[in-house]
């Protein structure tokens, strides 16, 4: 229903942009993107690690660009986040969350910083508010427990996991900088940096002085773009 409601938002922003349109600019990138997770305090485990984790990002952006080099970007986003959670000797762990986003971004375009072909600089800042499609883990996790051989027992921590403390919803901040170089025909190639910074934990809140975690992402991408409208 967020999602709905902020599509909205857009498309009527969108719209009475159009009145003083340059240009529209519709294309598709791939990414990879680290995972990294943020406390609200120290972890009670002595020796106990979150570690960057690894996963990949699909984006569809949607821009505007007026004649002043202002615009708003957005467009759909499916974004895979992972950390590692890791205790010496006892606990390997991974966790990996996949969300459908919708970002909005205010953003800036450069002149051509060339004669020979169009390059350009952008650069953005905004939100992000998405929903949580699936959560995965893996690892091993060694329990206190001992076999008959006197031997730790070992657990194969493996596939989609839930909980009723999980929180399927996300917000945060984002700021995003890209280069784009003309190919011709109103085609443009780009590669992006764009960093997230949520505002919501990753589970609900539901005892007195829980360690809440946050998870950001960073996340490298090369696509394409179509300008079109406009000038064009």
């Amino acid at each position: 229903m967020i999602i709905k409601k902020a599509t909205l938002l857009i498309i009527l922003l969108l719209v009475s942009f159009s009145v003083f349109a340059s240009t529209f600019s519709l294309g598709i990138d791939l990414g990879y993107s680290l995972g990294s997770l943020i406390e609200s305090e120290s972890t009670y485990r002595e020796n106990t690690a979150y570690l960057p984790g690894h996963g990949y990002g699909i984006s569809i952006p949607f821009q505007y660009q007026s004649d002043s080099g202002f615009g708003v970007r957005t467009g759909l986003r499916f974004i895979s986040k992972s950390f590692k959670y890791s205790h010496p000797s006892s606990i390997e762990a991974a966790f990996s969350f996949d969300y459908i986003e919708l970002p909005v971004l205010f953003s800036w375009w450069s002149e051509s910083l060339s004669d020979m072909i169009p390059i350009h600089l952008s650069f953005g800042i905004g939100g992000f508010v998405g929903y949580k499609l699936s959560t995965r883990s893996s690892g091993l996790f060694k329990t206190s427990s001992y076999d008959e051989n006197g031997k730790d027992y070992v657990t194969e921590i493996s596939g989609d996991f839930s909980s009723d403390y999980d929180n399927s919803f996300e917000a945060g901040l984002m700021a995003d900088a890209a280069v784009y170089f003309g190919i011709g025909s109103g085609w443009s190639a780009y590669g992006q940096f764009s960093a997230q910074f949520p505002l919501t934990a990753l589970r609900d809140k539901y005892q007195e002085n829980q360690n809440m975690m946050y998870l950001s992402s960073y996340l490298f991408s090369a696509g394409v773009i179509y300008e079109f409208g406009g000038n064009k």
